[in-house]
């Protein structure tokens, strides 16, 4: 196939070398196809100077010299469109103007993705200039429909060039992806992604409101840090409420959180019953090493003191996210270890207070795995960093007949990159007969609130679900979240970011309040 990129002369984004790199690359000499660059006329992205100016300052005082996929680099091209005698089959505008075919209706079918329903530059830099990521859609021209297909997170907002380059990354992915399907016969499709977020055009003016932003955010940062009011990770819980969906804003001072020391921080909590006790495991952070360990201690009841969790897992790498499940007459723990570059399987010997390393049960750096059972086989849910973009906004499923696999990634894997509904954030449970996932809404930033979305369809060609609510503390005691959420003995135990209270611990009134 003859694939044109147009782009806008006499510079090209650096994203663009990239996608010609990838699409012709591994294909060009087994499939015979024809990528080539296609510079058109008189609509050249012109960056107003405010936000120039705001890029170069991170490049050279903000330490970050080297190559961006937003950068726009000279082009040698020839400025002749396409050889009429040779015109492409498929074509993706990647210029700043918005159009349905490429000049002289060069090719029989054109994609253009947009973002946020805008053309390329005045949408990429409008959305992150309003810090938060764009909406990235495509339109064809072969249906004239716009499908929806990503939701990016960004995990610096404050930094463009770096939000830049998470939102391209998923581009790149999303283009390369649809021209795959284009070639082997079958036909794009949307993803169920949040609707877009409210639009701020003109982003010459957002530059330098921006500015000033970032210079406010530094400020309160460096305050709080003095006053020792900076926000840190804490788990905390409350009687378990008859309904398994809380309601969409919770009361803070209805929970009781675990006191830590100052010295560390607990967060991503998992509640186990077993024999008339509640275990809590809990991610443990030291702020000497940076590294996290799993910790356990046993919940008496609201209200009641808690010991200090002990360590119960430590490996050479961070570890967090521990999800502990029975099976086969045996006690298991799946944590997060991304770091490592594998999913491990953990078997305790004896419970609660040993784990040793089982099996590996995948080959590949998953964030915050949740593993359950559906129709007779075990399934795992995941957050994965694919090409560099962040892992708070990507979905990925395996499978297996047997616990120890052989596990099988599913074919249609990132099943969904949505940052307000992707990424795990607690076990999977059963509610009115469907299947119930706790995910990260990391719209607003990591650990801002959390999504409950039901799963519509689980099987080894599809994956669907409907975000039904999402969950956010109210604005008693500053707080962000929830980041997890988990069930068990009668407890419902989630995690939040707020400044350390006086005392080390709140503990609420007794009952479950909202």
């Amino acid at each position: 196939m003859r694939i044109g990129l147009l782009v806008s002369a006499p510079h090209v984004p650096r994203y663009a070398l990239d996608l010609e790199a990838r699409l012709a690359a591994p294909r060009a000499s087994s499939r015979g196809h024809d990528v080539r660059l296609m510079p058109t006329r008189g609509d050249a992205a012109r960056r107003p100077a405010s936000l120039a100016v705001l890029l170069e300052l991170e490049r050279t005082l903000g330490g970050r010299a080297r190559s961006w996929l937003a950068d726009l680099v000279p082009s040698h091209i020839d400025l002749a469109l396409v050889d009429a005698a040779s015109p492409p089959e498929l074509c993706i505008d990647l210029t700043s103007a918005t159009r349905e075919a490429p000049p002289n209706d060069t090719a029989a079918r054109v994609l253009t993705p947009l973002f946020d329903g805008l053309p390329l530059e005045r949408g990429l830099w409008s959305a992150l200039l309003d810090r938060r990521a764009p909406l990235i859609s495509l339109h064809d021209s072969h249906s004239s429909e716009t499908l929806p297909l990503a939701l990016p997170a960004i995990e610096a907002p404050h930094r463009l060039l770096e939000s830049a380059e998470a939102v391209l990354a998923h581009l790149l992915r999303t283009l390369t992806d649809a021209v795959a399907r284009i070639i082997a016969g079958g036909s794009l499709v949307a993803m169920p992604v949040s609707p877009p977020p409210h639009v701020r055009n003109g982003y010459s003016r957002l530059a330098p409101a921006f500015f000033t932003d970032r210079i406010a955010r530094k400020a309160r940062s460096a305050i709080a840090e003095r006053l020792g009011r900076a926000p840190v990770w804490q788990t905390a819980w409350r009687k378990a409420t008859t309904r398994t969906h809380p309601p969409s804003v919770l009361d803070v001072t209805r929970f009781q959180r675990l006191a830590d020391d100052g010295q560390r921080y607990y967060a991503d909590p998992f509640v186990f019953a077993h024999d008339g006790t509640t275990h809590l495991f809990v991610e443990e952070l030291p702020y000497a090493t940076g590294r996290g360990i799993l910790s356990h201690t046993i919940l008496q009841g609201y209200g009641q003191p808690v010991a200090t969790p002990v360590p119960v897992l430590e490996t050479a790498h961070h570890l967090s996210y521990p999800l502990v499940f029975a099976a086969d007459g045996q006690f298991w723990m799946l944590p997060e270890c991304a770091a490592s570059g594998r999913l491990d399987l953990y078997r305790a010997d004896p419970f609660p207070l040993r784990w040793t390393l089982h099996a590996t049960l995948v080959d590949a750096p998953l964030h915050d795995a949740t593993i359950f059972r559906h129709a007779g086989r075990w399934w795992i849910t995941a957050g994965l960093a694919p090409d560099g973009a962040s892992s708070w906004d990507t979905l990925a499923l395996y499978s297996a007949e047997r616990l120890t696999g052989p596990w099988q990634a599913h074919p249609a894997n990132p099943v969904l990159v949505d940052a307000r509904s992707a990424r795990p954030a607690g076990s999977i449970y059963e509610h009115g007969g469907a299947l119930w996932r706790p995910a990260q809404d990391c719209t607003a930033g990591y650990g801002s609130a959390l999504s409950l979305c039901r799963i519509d369809r689980l099987d080894d060609t599809g994956f669907a679900q409907s975000l039904a609510t999402t969950l956010r503390f109210g604005r008693e005691g500053d707080c962000a979240g929830p980041h997890t959420l988990n069930f068990g003995g009668g407890i419902e135990v989630v995690d939040l970011f707020a400044p350390r209270s006086t005392s080390g611990a709140e503990a609420g009134p007794s009952g479950a309040g909202a």
